[in-house]
């Protein structure tokens, strides 16, 4: 899957050797500096985080200074991240929703309405202007967005259900912030609200919006657990979460055993009672730890009522609309997929479909002799990353270091595959390309156009259920 961003020129190529990617020990990004920032960084709660430190020591994320919790997204990861907020487009775009942007920065005198201001805690930031009005740093838009539609006519019947969703940076006052991207203060969130006519048209779009996620993450495929979740603040009588099992996880997930649906622990009272809300079944629950990466909601009225959201039902006056709320937190999404992948502490382990390159070819190191083909190898890297894997492989082409130093740190990075130019290439009889798959840790002997084919039908398959 390519990049969101505006499509490259064809032959622009990818460069390591002037790529930035400030890795831990290299003497271009000040090592000394860079290893005092990642101490402080693993003294914390990070430190038994694999996959957290290979970020840092790779030059994916950067910790801003003096800012607990909050991170730098440099060049690499923001590839991946790109993915992860194309996916979440495609499939949005394919459940009829429709993008915006809401501002940040929201009058306090909106959370006021909605009773949020006071109950929302220290968690809630915020600031005031120069004539002294007060402003939230917005963890969430059910308020912004619910009074967005009240100042408008009533929603018409036949326009319903409305659904529009952003995919933008929340930030909220963490008191603890762990686990790097996975708590942090600052963090990216698609947030999703509904409008519909009434309770039962609401639950059918919330059905259907759980339908969505459940595509997602089984295209995102990653291990996932929906259970029944606690609405807390955010009000309504229906939640659901998306778990991704885990034992660095921070909830306490009941999981039934035979139907594999569960709970999240706080909404239960004790787990004396066998019985699942689901199957019915009386098998005994089994327990998990789990991070929560998606939240679903059927708030009702509980911000239309207030803030003056309403629908037109065509043969009567307006009434509040009924409401749901969406959410997916895709920064813990990016960081938590590597968490929960992650099988050597020497690696990353990527879902394929959000690796910031889905290829990486190593050239070889300058003076030897096979680097007296370097023409050849950037006639086959223009040919694979303009048609074949359009903008979304890496050509290793520094040259003072060696091919196999340059493995291992491919293998490191955890690019999906891996083409080498080694010597077999320069056989004429034979000419034959390494090519390395991370995800059965194989390496397989063939001619660049047997690669090609290979690379072609691994990308066909990738997703083929939206075009992306």
């Amino acid at each position: 899957m390519a990049s969101r961003s505006l499509s490259l020129p064809i032959r622009h190529r990818w460069r390591m050797s002037c790529y930035f990617m400030p890795r831990k020990g290299d003497p271009k990004y000040h090592p000394k500096t860079q290893r005092a920032q990642n101490h402080l960084v693993q003294n914390g709660d990070t430190a038994e985080l694999v996959s957290h430190r290979l970020l840092l020591d790779l030059g994916f994320i950067k910790p801003a200074d003096k800012a607990p919790g909050m991170y730098h997204y440099l060049p690499m990861a923001m590839r991946s991240m790109d993915k992860l907020m194309g996916l979440i487009d495609a499939v949005m775009m394919k459940y009829d929703c429709q993008k915006v942007q809401l501002p940040t920065l929201t009058s306090s005198h909106l959370w006021e309405k909605s009773e949020r201001l006071d109950s929302m805690g220290k968690e809630l930031m915020k600031v005031k202007d120069r004539r002294d009005r007060e402003f939230v740093l917005s963890p969430t838009h059910e308020e912004v967005i619910t009074r967005m539609i009240g100042s408008g006519p009533p929603l018409p019947r036949k326009e319903l259900p409305v659904k529009l969703y952003q995919i933008t940076p929340k930030i909220r006052d963490e008191m603890r912030c762990k686990f790097g991207l996975i708590r942090s203060r600052e963090f990216i969130m698609k947030d999703l609200y509904t409008f519909d006519l009434s309770q039962e048209n609401a639950m059918e779009t919330y059905e259907t919006m759980n339908e969505a996620y459940n595509e997602f993450f089984q295209l995102l495929n990653v291990p996932f657990v929906k259970v029944v979740g606690k609405s807390g603040n955010m009000g309504g009588d229906l939640s659901h979460e998306y778990q991704l099992p885990s034992k660095i996880g921070q909830d306490n997930l009941l999981i039934c055993g035979a139907c594999h649906r569960g709970k999240n622990a706080e909404v239960s009272t004790s787990l004396s009672d066998p019985t699942c809300d689901q199957c019915k079944g009386t098998h005994l629950w089994q327990q998990h730890k789990g991070i929560e990466v998606g939240h679903t909601f059927y708030l009702g009225r509980r911000y239309s009522q207030s803030l003056g959201a309403m629908v037109n039902p065509g043969n009567g006056k307006p009434i509040p609309a009924e409401m749901g709320c969406y959410g997916l937190g895709v920064s813990r999404i990016f960081a938590a997929s590597l968490e929960v992948l992650q099988t050597c502490p020497t690696k990353l382990s990527w879902p394929k479909l959000i690796a910031p390159f889905t290829l990486v070819i190593l050239a070889p190191k300058k003076g030897s002799k096979e680097y007296a083909h370097f023409q050849d190898i950037l006639e086959f890297y223009d040919d694979v990353n303009s048609r074949l894997l359009p903008n979304d492989v890496m050509l290793d082409d520094r040259d003072n270091l060696t091919i196999g130093r340059k493995l291992d740190e491919a293998k490191t990075i955890g690019f999906p595959y891996i083409v080498v130019f080694g010597k077999t290439f320069f056989n004429a009889d034979n000419p034959e390309l390494e090519l390395y798959s991370a995800e059965t840790d194989t390496t397989m002997m063939l001619s660049p156009e047997a690669v090609k084919n290979f690379l072609n039908r691994a990308n066909s398959e990738r997703c083929p259920n939206l075009s992306l």
